[in-house]
């Protein structure tokens, strides 16, 4: 039973965004904090304590599915009724943003859903939903 578990693990870079969502995410302004960040300089994900205490370093957000679901509010009634879903599909996981319950304004689909949440955001946000 704790072998089945064990193959099941997730690895730390398919529960965090890709670096070049973390990248687009960054430069669209969204906070840089985060439990995990990106470093140019070292090459790969490190946690918020290795952050603080190389602060000579340049890092970017590697944010998790649970923190970009905290971005999200459930829909948005500023610019008519918009809402977005993000579910997992047979291929992936596929996000789609409509207008009054049946106008596709995007949807896309990507391998994880912490990616594909990423993509939501960064298209409510290059949209101004958000």
């Amino acid at each position: 039973m704790l072998g089945d578990l064990k193959s099941k693990t997730m690895k730390l870079n398919k529960q965090v965004c890709s670096f070049e969502l973390a990248k687009q995410l960054k430069d669209l302004g969204f906070e840089q904090e985060s439990y995990f960040y990106y470093s140019n300089e070292i090459g790969k994900i490190v946690g918020s304590s290795y952050k603080e205490t190389h602060n000579r370093l340049k890092f970017i957000s590697a944010y998790t599915v649970a923190e970009l679901g905290d971005v999200l509010p459930l829909s948005s009634e500023e610019q008519g009724q918009i809402e977005w879903t993000c579910e997992k599909v047979v291929n992936g996981w596929e996000y789609d943003i409509t207008e009054h319950y049946f106008r596709q304004l995007i949807y896309g689909i990507e391998k994880t859903e912490v990616d594909a949440r990423s993509k939501m955001i960064i298209c409510l946000k290059e949209n101004k939903i958000i």
